[in-house]
């Protein structure tokens, strides 16, 4: 989704999690040429080697950088996370083992802060049910307008898909509301449907004025 949605551009992008830390996403031609800064709370044991790729760590809550700053920020399967126990995962700073899950507003407001004007967020979240398993949380509709009141107006793109019997498939917002997260450090065995993770997922692409 995030590929097929990403405009073309040469404008500095800003990975929020990560979630392209990889070569054959890098070289992609949706970002192929681009400069791209990717933000971690810690180093991780792979990162790629490439000019146009910076590393920075830190906290999505409370950034360093300056008004306006990047054309795009990409946040995939990351704001689950925020304020959330990320000692369990992605770091030993004992800082970061919290339980503040509505700080996830904070980062959307920073990723606005940090947006040029026309700039855009692309955004992924675990829907269906609200949960909260300590290390992550799974959003529900009222949680997708909680992210558009932190970002200060409403996503201009709004997709969703399921997992099902024949993998994941387009769906729409209603036809998710029940999904059910499967939280692999919760159980020991997989589920019937042998889901990995969400069994839904919400697609928003916001745009800054």
């Amino acid at each position: 989704w995030l590929l097929g949605s990403l405009r073309d551009s040469t404008g500095l992008l800003l990975d929020a999690g990560s979630v392209l830390n990889y070569p054959f996403l890098l070289e992609h031609p949706s970002l192929q040429g681009r400069p791209v800064v990717l933000m971690t709370l810690a180093p991780e044991s792979y990162m790629a080697k490439s000019a146009r790729v910076s590393y920075v760590f830190g906290d999505l809550r409370k950034t360093f950088f300056q008004d306006n700053t990047f054309t795009d920020v990409v946040c995939v399967s990351t704001l689950e996370h925020v304020g959330q126990d990320n000692t369990r995962l992605y770091t030993d700073d004992r800082r970061y083992r919290e339980n503040q899950p509505e700080d996830s507003s904070a980062a959307v407001a920073e990723f606005r802060r940090i947006l040029a004007p026309g700039g855009r967020l692309y955004l992924t979240v675990p829907f269906g049910k609200p949960q909260n398993f300590g290390w992550l949380q799974q959003s529900d509709s009222a949680s997708l307008r909680q992210v558009a009141e932190a970002f200060g107006c409403p996503a201009i793109q709004k997709e969703f898909f399921r997992y099902g019997p024949t993998g994941w498939q387009r769906s729409n917002e209603s036809n998710c509301a029940d999904c059910e997260y499967y939280d692999v450090h919760s159980s020991s065995k997989a589920a019937p449907d042998r889901a990995a993770a969400a069994r839904a997922v919400a697609c928003l692409v916001f745009k800054k004025k």
